[in-house]
């Protein structure tokens, strides 16, 4: 498949439904029950192929660094959120994959190579969310690890 496809971002109808938070585990649910999203690749594939074939506009990857830990331990098992979108690229059609960056976290220059690649293997479908990230413990923690190699 070689043809560029139109990112459904782009397409006339203004009302867009996508699944969010799909890549980590419990996705939005803080929960201990057992049947708990585990967030496995072969999980993901299949959701994603489900939501692009029943006509979902988009697909959109948190980026977590950390989870929540407590008794539910919600979201300490997520995939990156790049190579997460271009392996999608390579298993749906339609769909418009979203990467997730935290823009204190990530350089530009990375963010744009991964981005042009991701458009590429996609024919066009990738998009990109920005957050400035809230949860403070994560971003000193990865800050502090950045500024202290020693300290991996």
């Amino acid at each position: 498949m070689t043809e560029l496809t139109a990112n459904p971002m782009q397409l006339a109808h203004t009302f867009k439904l996508g699944v969010f938070a799909a890549k980590a585990d419990r996705g939005l649910s803080f929960t201990t029950v057992p049947e708990q999203w585990r967030a496995t690749w072969d999980d993901m594939q299949r959701a994603a192929v489900a939501a692009d074939a029943g006509g979902m506009d988009f697909f959109l990857s948190i980026a977590r660094w950390r989870g929540f830990s407590g008794t539910t331990h919600v979201r300490e098992w997520s995939f990156e959120t790049f190579m997460f979108a271009a392996a999608l690229a390579a298993v749906t059609r339609c769909i418009a994959l979203f990467s997730t960056v935290h823009v204190p976290l990530v350089h530009p220059l990375y963010v744009a190579k991964a981005l042009a690649t991701i458009d590429h293997v996609s024919h066009g479908r990738v998009g990109l969310n920005i957050v400035c990230g809230w949860m403070e413990p994560g971003r000193v923690r990865h800050v502090r690890r950045e500024a202290d190699p020693g300290g991996l």
